[in-house]
């Protein structure tokens, strides 16, 4: 047995078909509102809401709500902010959801602080910046900070002099570079003046466009130095600690000897103005010799004096650094005080 249609037949048979396609379609989805707020239950503004693996989603606006229209059951809302965890929801049969986010405790990975004391992350940055902790300074502690960056931040050049005393000095890409402590910019300080075991961190901003914000003071670079505060200690309440370094040189294997037996003059002879020394033995007879304090010829007993100038002149060196701080850490207020004193003898 064969059924024939009519084309018109067909037609009114596509159009109901074509309805209950769409009337099906439009059953399954619906209108879904809700709210966002932080664990505090404050309202977060501007969070990104996206169905997962779709093109459609919102943002919340200033009292932290949100609509989507078209969303099926069992699709997947994510919920993302920056400085929150990200949240991911399945959608129930419920047409309105009460979110809450969590702050993100991770932190954040190679933080440096940039001009005028700012924290970012490194990564982050267009410009080139490099980091040295405080705790890699106080390994040894130096007389002068800038000889414990010998090394450690590229394109930083250290020339550490090796006369007594003399303070190294510091060149970015062959410029002297501005030194900024706590944000404020100094011209007549260097790191020497600072303990190392008061630096938290230190940041190495290079070129003019790491430190614009310091004009042209900044146009070579920059030097930050970060010091340490009663917010660092742990727990509330008062806490002293009390830091010693001490170098002594390693000395010397062997002293070259020298006689005291003849004085001034040659072949047993006495010469006022000869360099040699194998003149006539130095018994405590009267010669005319020269006083270095009155700056002229007197007489005096001709005996071995300043013998022992040789090893005298060679004692012990050595470097002692020492650091006493006390700090304090409340509620509403964070201390910090130290005292550094340092040593050095050649």
């Amino acid at each position: 047995m064969k059924l024939k249609l009519s084309s018109k037949r067909v037609k009114m048979l596509f159009s109901l078909f074509l309805f209950f396609c769409v009337f099906v379609t439009t059953a399954q989805t619906f209108e879904i509102k809700g709210n966002v707020t932080d664990e505090s239950g404050i309202p977060l503004p501007g969070v990104s809401v996206v169905v997962k693996n779709t093109t459609k989603g919102t943002s919340t606006d200033f009292d932290g709500k949100f609509i989507l229209s078209n969303i099926q059951k069992g699709e997947t809302l994510v919920l993302s902010f920056i400085g929150y965890t990200t949240n991911e929801i399945i959608i129930n049969n419920s047409d309105y959801l009460n979110i809450s986010l969590a702050e993100e405790t991770q932190a954040l990975n190679e933080v440096v602080v940039t001009a005028l004391g700012i924290k970012r992350e490194e990564r982050a940055l267009g410009y080139a910046v490099q980091k040295v902790s405080g705790e890699n300074l106080q390994k040894i502690s130096v007389v002068n900070v800038a000889t414990s960056l010998t090394g450690k931040v590229s394109g930083l050049l250290v020339k550490n002099s090796s006369d007594f005393g003399v303070a190294p000095s510091l060149t970015i890409r062959g410029e002297e570079p501005l030194l900024v402590i706590d944000g404020v910019p100094y011209n007549n300080k260097s790191l020497g003046d600072i303990s190392s075991e008061d630096i938290e961190s230190l940041s190495v901003l290079k070129g003019a466009t790491a430190s614009a914000l310091y004009g042209f003071r900044g146009a070579n670079g920059a030097i930050l130095v970060t010091t340490k505060n009663g917010s660092t200690n742990e727990g509330l309440g008062i806490s002293t600690s009390f830091a010693t370094n001490t170098m002594f040189t390693a000395g010397f294997l062997a002293i070259p000897e020298r006689q005291g037996i003849y004085g001034r003059g040659t072949n047993g002879t006495y010469n006022i103005n000869s360099d040699s020394s194998w003149g006539p033995v130095m018994d405590g007879t009267i010669r005319n010799q020269w006083d270095p304090f009155l700056k002229d010829y007197r007489d005096y007993e001709y005996l071995p004096v300043g013998k022992n100038n040789f090893a005298n002149f060679l004692e012990q060196g050595y470097i002692t650094n020492n650091n006493i701080n006390v700090g304090y850490k409340g509620d509403v207020l964070a201390l910090r005080s130290s005292i550094n004193w340092i040593e050095n003898k050649g």
